[in-house]
């Protein structure tokens, strides 16, 4: 199985953020698949991200890019109704190095004081081409299993670059058959005015009709420069990049070139919402300390919830098959009530350290609740009334 450095080694050196990203995603994967709890390589969460969309999806009529991306995560179809239209964008002409002629434009922004995301779309045209290609150094190319399963996944990707056929041939004939492909990208994360790098927490690309959409959630709490103002400056870099592949009996080789040209695209964002604490709640119970935060952002209702104090065996478990032979029962989860009815989770992540173990539940916002009540659900024993706490 590749490691995420394999697929830095052939995409090109990540920006600041990516195993951070990685990390949030894998940590809500595992919390929805319970025996997977921390045993999935960042890797395999990379291959998840990258195929979570299909075309159709995001190509749906009508709607702005949050609202197209919507499919990865549903809570970015209320982002679209909140969300304010940017008219950020840069052209870039073709390179005399081989870089393409790329437009960038941020699309939409949603920000309220304390949750951030941009949306943007980046038009160009892949220039691909059978050719010689270097001899890459041992550490920089990383070797795809193109001859077994791999095949299905990576094919398809040299036929839509229309270098296929003639790759084929020429292996047949020579053994090893090379491809150059010169392509453009967005930086994974954006920068202040300073050049502090703003946290992610989720991001998420898809391919358009002709080229690629994106978005980035950024992590809470924003840096204090940017936070509960009225509008804010960031920068998003815009990536040109060669990439090289190699056919070989072992399977096709793939890496990028260690020169890339980078643009940076500063724009505004302003405040399109008001953030407002909704309740929240506190509570000591036998085994942990509770405390939760409910906090609305634009159509949004966000719960965040923080157990600490837990005993050690809540966390020192490597296996769903663990928990149920030993008997583990913690903690796993969280019912939030509206008026005594449970509220349906738009997204929910959690993560855990030494001090203790959060979540994080985003709902759409009732529109209209007097009561709130957050009740905890055990691995074993499953929902506990008797802990049940009044959000106020």
């Amino acid at each position: 199985m590749k490691t995420a450095q394999d697929f830095r080694r052939a995409l090109g050196p990540a920006d600041e953020g990516f195993e951070n990203v990685m990390r949030q995603t894998l940590s809500r994967l595992e919390r929805e698949e319970k025996p997977m709890k921390r045993k999935i390589s960042l890797s395999l969460a990379l291959a998840l991200i990258l195929i979570a969309l299909s075309l159709a999806t995001a190509l749906a009529a009508g709607l702005g890019v949050f609202g197209r991306l919507s499919a990865y995560s549903p809570k970015l179809t209320i982002i679209e109704q909140d969300a304010q239209s940017n008219d950020a964008a840069i052209s870039l002409p073709a390179g005399k190095n081989g870089e393409i002629p790329v437009d960038f434009s941020v699309e939409q922004s949603f920000y309220d004081g304390e949750e951030l995301y941009v949306s943007y779309a980046l038009r160009y045209a892949d220039n691909a081409r059978c050719a010689a290609v270097p001899e890459p150094e041992a550490d920089d190319a990383m070797l795809i299993d193109f001859w077994g399963e791999e095949r299905s996944w990576y094919q398809p990707i040299l036929e839509k670059l229309g270098v296929w056929e003639e790759m084929l041939r020429v292996y047949e004939e020579k053994g090893a058959a090379g491809c150059i492909r010169d392509t453009a990208y967005v930086g994974d994360g954006m920068r202040l005015d300073d050049g502090q790098y703003v946290e992610l927490t989720q991001a998420d690309d898809a391919e358009d009709e002709d080229g690629m959409i994106g978005y980035r959630e950024f992590e809470t709490p924003l840096p204090e420069a940017i936070r509960g103002r009225e509008e804010i400056t960031l920068h998003a870099t815009v990536y040109r990049s060669r990439i090289y592949y190699l056919l070989t009996q072992e399977g096709l080789y793939c890496w990028a070139d260690a020169e890339r040209d980078k643009t940076d695209v500063p724009f505004t964002v302003r405040r399109s919402a008001q953030a407002r604490a909704v309740a929240g709640a506190q509570a000591q119970f036998a085994d942990y300390t509770l405390e939760a935060r409910m906090s609305q952002s634009g159509g949004l209702l966000i719960c965040d919830i923080a157990v600490r104090g837990i005993p050690e065996s809540w966390t020192k478990w490597d296996s769903w098959a663990q928990v149920e032979a030993e008997g583990l029962d913690f903690v796993d989860s969280f019912i939030l009530c509206a008026d005594g009815a449970p509220l349906e989770a738009l997204e929910r992540g959690g993560e855990e350290d030494e001090d203790g173990k959060y979540w994080r539940y985003v709902f759409a916002m009732p529109q209209s609740a007097a009561v709130y009540t957050l009740r905890p659900v055990y691995s074993l024993s499953g929902e506990r009334a008797a802990e049940e706490v009044r959000l106020q």
